[in-house]
């Protein structure tokens, strides 16, 4: 009987074990799909909320005041994500995107590089399921 009870809780224990996962392959896909892209922009779920137009927009970066920004030709239409510091190594910051294209996430908390290059920076957080693509552009040192 002893060991018919250890066996089932062997069992329970491995069960439990095989359902549980990791936090960090909860947004695997999302992650995943994020770094197959090379395009400017912002995402969420895996999915583009806006993406930059050579064409019809213009790129502006400040690293000094930990801002990034979309707009059209003329200025009068942008979307801005504005840092609370600039993530470096592991470090991990906050941050809000806002501005008139219909686009404003208040709130991205623990954004963090999950990787970059000579050319781009992927910026993601967990907490949120947001994603940034930028220009590796003054950010080198990231």
């Amino acid at each position: 009987m002893k060991t018919f009870k250890y066996i089932l809780l062997l069992i329970s224990v491995s069960l439990l074990y095989a359902c549980s996962k990791d936090e960090n392959d909860l947004y695997k896909e999302e992650r995943n799909s994020l770094l197959s892209s090379t395009q400017i922009g912002i995402y969420q779920n895996g999915k583009a909320l806006l993406l930059f137009d050579k064409q019809a927009h213009q790129y502006y970066c400040n690293p000094s005041q930990k801002l990034f920004r979309i707009q059209d030709a003329q200025g009068k239409q942008y979307t801005a994500l504005q840092l609370n510091a600039l993530p470096s190594g592991q470090e991990r910051t906050d941050g809000k995107v806002e501005g008139n294209m219909g686009i404003k996430l208040d709130g991205i908390t623990q954004l963090y590089i999950l990787q970059s290059d000579e050319q781009f920076v992927w910026l993601w957080s967990d907490d949120t399921c947001i994603g940034f693509i930028l220009p590796n552009i003054g950010l080198s040192g990231l």
